[in-house]
């Protein structure tokens, strides 16, 4: 019997801070808004034509997210191999495979802060993965931002520049 009228005075204990806290009009601190979009590309080597399958399966992650005035923004790649990669190695040029992230305001002409993460040495490994992109902060204050990504993979044997794939932007925070 005892143990049943203490969880009784819990409750009703409960229910009187929930309704003090209402009536002084306080409230449970504001979460940072986050938010993220996925995208994916399918994306043909160009220095083979072989007969085994040579797509590339690229998976962006794009995320921002919002504490007050800042903006933090990163994302997260990953690729599958296709079937024609059998060997570790010289695949890319260093130069210019990698991911760019860039935080800015959508839609605005002005350029926003970039950052650059190489991924030739990951992407030669001759295996399936990931990386998530190191986050950094930008101010916005009060207006939207958003996260947007490009993947440039540099061909080794292509005779060409490299290649630039969007990706899906973050949704505004």
């Amino acid at each position: 019997m005892r143990g049943t009228r203490s969880k009784a005075r819990y409750r009703v204990t409960g229910a009187v801070t929930v309704t003090a806290v209402a009536a002084l009009g306080m409230s449970a601190p504001a979460q940072a808004a986050e938010a993220c979009k996925t995208s994916s590309k399918s994306i043909d080597t160009p220095t083979y034509s072989g007969p085994w399958p040579d797509n590339w399966k690229f998976t962006v992650k794009a995320c921002a997210k919002r504490s007050g005035g800042r903006v933090s923004h990163w994302a997260k790649v990953s690729w599958d191999l296709p079937a024609s990669v059998f060997t570790p190695g010289g695949i890319f040029n260093t130069p210019g495979t990698g991911v760019s992230v860039t935080g800015k305001r959508p839609g605005g002409r002005a350029a926003g802060v970039t950052r650059w993460t190489d991924l030739r040495d990951r992407l030669d490994r001759a295996r399936d993965g990931s990386v998530t992109t190191p986050a950094f902060t930008t101010g916005h204050g009060a207006g939207q931002a958003v996260t947007s990504v490009v993947v440039e993979l540099d061909w080794k044997n292509d005779g060409k520049a490299p290649v630039r794939y969007v990706f899906t932007t973050s949704p505004k925070v």
